[in-house]
């Protein structure tokens, strides 16, 4: 399960997001293709910076809560990351979460 993951509109808007509950990963990418996974778990705080889309992966056996803050003005821009995906995903292999190159994205 993830989040759809997005830009925002604005791109010199950050967003801070704090993991309460669950473990997974957020992803994040800018434009140039600067790709981080950032392993989370409760009371993990992450900043994404400005200009980088992100996403939300629940790898965990329970819900994957989380908060957000951000500014209203930011908006959201969902089309780069439907049309072409991330750079890496998370998969589960022997039991495991870990990260490999998106097969469905061509470089």
């Amino acid at each position: 399960h993830m989040t759809k993951g997005h830009f925002h509109q604005a791109d010199d808007q950050p967003e801070i997001y704090y993991c309460v509950q669950g473990e997974g990963f957020l992803l994040m990418e800018d434009r140039e293709g600067d790709f981080h996974a950032v392993p989370w778990r409760a009371g993990t705080i992450t900043h994404i910076p400005p200009a980088y889309a992100h996403r939300v992966v629940n790898t965990g056996d329970t819900p994957l809560v989380f908060v957000s803050a951000f500014h209203v003005a930011a908006g959201h821009d969902y089309g780069p990351v439907v049309e072409h995906g991330f750079k890496h995903v998370i998969v589960k292999r022997d039991g495991k979460p870990m990260q490999i190159p998106n097969p469905h994205r061509a470089e």
